[in-house]
Parts: structure tokens; sequence; C-alpha cells
């Protein structure tokens, strides 16, 4: 009676050990995912904020900020180069190279709305909204995939 009370016991702190250790190894791979998505994200962000805030203007600018949301943002540079974002194909692409490996991390939403200051104090604004995901978004279980949304203002400067 006793050999089988301690083998029962030493069983279920296995079964414990694995256990843990299991759920480790999943919220690895959840933090693993989460991190790629955040740091394509800041990638994308930064990318695009300089280009914007140092451009001449936003062709095609809404007068009123609630405008329309669009897959392409066309942006004037001060030296009069064009570079035009454009969503499409689980990517955030400026002309023909993407700013997100498609491979890891895949667009799943993305727009952009930008407005004009018009006259006096108002800027320029180009919002840009989008959402990323990495790992198998068709899998049900939740280790398997990170998402997260994204939303930054920017405002073109005044030179």
């Amino acid at each position: 009676m006793e050999m089988l009370v301690v083998t029962v016991g030493v069983g279920l702190m296995a079964v414990s050990v694995v256990g843990v250790f299991l759920n480790m190894s999943r919220v690895n791979r959840k933090v693993q995912r989460m991190q790629e998505v955040e740091s394509t994200a800041s990638w994308i962000l930064r990318s695009m904020e300089q280009v914007i805030q140092s451009a001449r203007e936003i062709e095609n600018a809404d007068t009123v900020c609630f405008g329309e949301r669009r897959a392409n943002l066309t942006v004037v540079g001060r030296d009069g180069g064009v570079t035009n974002y454009s969503c499409s194909n689980g990517q955030i692409a400026s002309g023909s190279a993407a700013l997100n490996n498609i491979n890891r991390v895949s667009l799943t939403s993305c727009n952009f709305v930008s407005c004009e200051g018009g006259s006096g104090a108002q800027a320029t604004v180009v919002t840009l909204n989008f959402e990323l995901v990495a790992g198998d978004a068709s899998s049900p279980r939740i280790e398997d995939q990170a998402r997260k949304s994204f939303y930054q203002r920017i405002v073109l400067r005044g030179y």
C-alpha cells in the first residue's frame, strides 16, 4: 500500500512538472510572436513618420479630418519626390518595397486618413490605422498567433 501511495505521488508530481513546462513553452511562443508584431509595427511607424513629417504635402488630402479612409497615401517631399504607400496583399508597401515581411508578420487591416489644415495654425494630419498578425491566424490556439492594432497621428511640420 505504501508503495502505491508513493508511486501515485511521484506520478502526480511528474504530471504537474510536465504541465508547467508545456505552459511555459506556450507563453514563450506567444511572447515571441508579440515581439515580432511590436518590432514590425515600430519599424513601419518610424519609417512612415520620417517621410510624412518632412513632406511638403499629402496629395488628395481631405478638407475635414473625418474624411475617407483610403488604402493608398501619396506623400510629396520637400524636394518634389513622391512616395506612395499602399495597403494590399497582407503588407504595407512604399512603392514596390514592403515595410513588413509577409512571411513573418502580415497585415489584416489598414487605412490612411489625411486632412488639410487650411489657413491659420492648422497643420495637415495623417492618421495611420492598421492591424498586424504574426503566426498562424487560422489556429484556434491562442499561443499560435499574436494580433495587435496600431493607430498613429502624424502632423506635417511647417517649415
